[in-house]
């Protein structure tokens, strides 16, 4: 399996030779050995090592087969995360955003590790190696539900709900947001004659928690010109309350 002129070499009984022919050759006593059989880079071996028992010429084949790169690439995760692939029974893990891998030509399995808060596709899958082969990968993070519910507006009252910087407005009585597990700060607008006092805070989300609900509650503001406008309706209905009664105490006189 190796081009012709490539060395090798194979390490019998403590002893190594190597060679550019195809073969390598060993004087040694009937009995049993160990070999192993060196690397050649580019190329997988089989069997690499193993046991051998001599009694007489004896002969072990050893065949090389020429690798393949295969490269798995993500996107999606925060730069630094780690993530892995097991390919063919070997598992390797990454920082970066590559894993490689180099294999025989044939047909070959794989899995992608979870990574904690994110969504992985494809997960899994079969690759036909015939050559070098890129597989991409992508990550997306699990979504939460955060939702604002308000009671006190009079139905159809337009309100709304700033939450990490992305503002949302309804008509509605509830306000739904889906965001990646974190904390997250939210403003809360107060419709022109209502006020909550719930305008600022904090909420926070995980894999761990239950969908996270906030109540707001609005009470109607009295304006000074509405104050105004009861006063002078209470000073009309003081001042007709009077006239009224004197009107009732001058008929009675008569």
């Amino acid at each position: 399996g190796l081009p012709l002129k490539t060395q090798w070499s194979v390490t019998l009984n403590g002893s190594t030779k190597s060679s550019n022919a195809s073969y390598i050759i060993f004087d040694v006593p009937a009995g049993t050995y160990v070999y192993n059989v060196g690397t050649v880079s580019g190329y997988s071996v089989s069997p690499s090592s193993g046991t051998l028992a001599v009694n007489s010429n004896s002969s072990q084949e050893i065949t090389f087969s020429q690798l393949e790169t295969v490269t798995f690439t993500e996107s999606g995760l925060p730069a630094g995360a780690q993530w892995s692939v097991t390919l063919n029974g070997a598992t390797k893990s990454s920082n970066s955003s590559t894993i490689v891998f180099q294999e025989p030509i044939g047909m070959y399995t794989y899995t992608v590790g979870s990574v904690s808060g994110y969504t992985i596709s494809p997960g899994s899958g079969t690759i036909n190696v015939t050559g070098n082969e890129q597989i991409a990968m992508s990550f997306k993070p699990v979504l939460y539900a955060i939702t604002f519910t308000e009671s006190g507006l009079p139905s159809g009252t337009l309100w709304s709900v700033t939450l990490n910087g992305t503002t949302r407005s309804s008509t509605n009585s509830s306000i739904t947001f889906m965001m990646p597990a974190g904390s997250y700060i939210y403003a809360i607008s107060s419709p022109r004659g209502y006020k909550t006092t719930q305008s600022t805070g904090t909420v926070s989300v995980s894999a761990s928690s239950v969908p996270a609900s906030v109540p707001v509650t609005y009470t109607a503001v009295t304006t000074p010109q509405q104050n105004q406008s009861t006063l002078f309706m209470e000073s009309i209905i003081i001042v007709v309350a009077i006239v009224a009664v004197v009107i009732l105490i001058f008929r009675r006189r008569k």
